[in-house]
């Protein structure tokens, strides 16, 4: 983990050492749960150690090595494993992931791997900076507005509205730019939108409104919450646990406020069957500290 070569040398010579031992944690990402120790130095940058693996153990590279090693950012490693596997789509995804824009244009300009097959890592890691990369090779500004929404800053939504994006425009799951940022959380980006006159009834491919995906998160954010302090209720409670309990049962009821807002601008067009909907998800979020203030 540290490239610590002196400790690692004195690990690799005590008796019964197995070069081919796996680690098993569930610490690392879902690829990486069963590793090699070659595979640790790749996701850690241990080139050190890296070096002598393959050098005294002739320790093999496998594919997961490589892209481990978009991950460890080490690039002496990378180039060693890219000498036995051809990178593709996944080592694009590790090198969104781990926001080194040099790897991501590396892969787009030497292996033509393209970007957009994982524009969603974009969003959920936040790597603005790879966003725009892939706005200035596309120039595709309506995909990029209705994502754009993602990131929670009005004034990127705004940059690509000036460049003529239209604010109906649509991913290929049919959702708006609002849905995006309903489904984010992103509320300065909702606000924009709705100021900037976009129409908040517009359904996706699944008959949801972006109102119903607010409602969906909130409730779900507020469920696994729920789920965590009941964990808590079940050991032996003190004062001070029961005092941040009570301090939740004020903080629970609060994240609903900005998505009554949004229902009272919906019933203005008479659609009382998404209102309807959404009140019963408040019903729902009102309950849960009663109810975990009754499992206290």
């Amino acid at each position: 983990m540290y490239n610590d070569l002196e400790r690692f040398i004195s690990f690799t010579e005590r008796e019964g050492f197995d070069k081919d031992q796996k680690l098993v944690s569930s610490l690392y990402p879902h690829e990486m749960k069963q590793s090699t120790l070659l595979e640790l130095c790749c996701y850690h940058g241990a080139v050190d150690c890296f070096k002598l693996l393959r050098t005294k153990f002739n320790s093999e590279i496998t594919y997961k090595c490589l892209i481990s090693s978009f991950l460890g950012g080490n690039p002496e490693i990378m180039s060693e494993c890219l000498k036995h596997h051809k990178p593709d789509k996944d080592c694009m995804k590790y090198a969104i992931i781990s926001h080194n824009i040099d790897f991501v244009t590396f892969l787009m300009n030497e292996y033509n791997i393209d970007i957009y097959i994982r524009l969603y890592h974009c969003i959920d890691h936040k790597n603005l900076e790879s966003f725009l990369v892939y706005f200035d090779l596309t120039n595709d500004i309506n995909t990029c507005f209705v994502y754009s929404a993602c990131f929670n800053i009005p004034s990127i939504c705004e940059y690509f509205l000036s460049l003529g994006a239209d604010i109906m425009a649509r991913d290929y799951l049919k959702s708006t730019a609002l849905h995006n940022a309903a489904y984010e959380n992103s509320k300065e980006a909702a606000e924009f939108l709705i100021s900037h006159g976009i129409n908040i009834n517009e359904i996706d491919n699944d008959g949801k409104t972006a109102l119903h995906e607010a409602a969906y998160k909130i409730v779900k954010k507020q469920l696994n919450f729920l789920f965590y302090m009941v964990q808590i209720s079940m050991k032996k409670i003190n004062m001070e646990k029961l005092l941040f309990m009570l301090q939740q049962k004020i903080i629970v009821k609060k994240p609903p406020s900005f998505l009554y807002h949004m229902v009272r601008i919906s019933m203005k067009k008479k659609d009382m069957g998404k209102p309807h909907f959404i009140m019963q998800h408040f019903k729902i979020v009102k309950k849960q500290p009663n109810f975990l203030f009754h499992m206290v």
